[in-house]
């Protein structure tokens, strides 16, 4: 009886240490993924209200981008929208979460959004990162299956 006292006694302070040796991430995962869900309601109601996609409204893509992409993105012409992947866009069905296979690595968080573009399933990941001085997580790169934002940045 003793042992298993002294047992469970051990793999409590274990659970502890774990939970409070944990990279700090783990509790920006909620944050990660809020932040890029705002991202796509901001998108949703800057083309309703001023036809603009949010990447070409500084004001705006500055509360989700880190300074110097948002600062790119407005300065850089894409030929697209890389927020939703196309030219023209009929986006439906968001959904905003965790890459399952690799939510976090170094410091940077994935987040995956999947969504349909006149009904042709999408998917990009966002990675986010938190601002200089432990500042908020603000989006750092998008990736798809075809391309990377930072790379179609350097690139022009």
């Amino acid at each position: 009886m003793r042992v298993l006292s002294r047992l469970s006694g051990t793999c409590v302070a274990l659970c502890l240490l774990v939970l409070l040796c944990s990279p700090a991430s783990a509790a920006d995962e909620p944050e990660a993924v809020a932040l890029v869900q705002g991202l796509y309601e901001a998108q949703a109601k800057l083309l309703a209200e001023e036809d603009m996609p949010l990447v070409k409204v500084p004001r705006v893509s500055i509360r989700y981008f880190d300074p110097f992409v948002a600062g790119q993105l407005d300065a850089t012409d894409l030929d697209f929208d890389p927020v939703y992947d196309a030219q023209d866009y009929d986006v439906t069905d968001v959904r905003v979460a965790l890459d399952p296979e690799m939510p976090e690595l170094r410091g940077t968080t994935f987040v995956q959004v999947h969504f349909k573009n006149f009904g042709t399933e999408r998917q990009l990941t966002y990675l986010l990162r938190p601002m200089e001085g432990g500042g908020p997580l603000r989006v750092i790169d998008i990736e798809s299956a075809d391309w990377r934002l930072s790379e179609l940045l350097a690139a022009n």
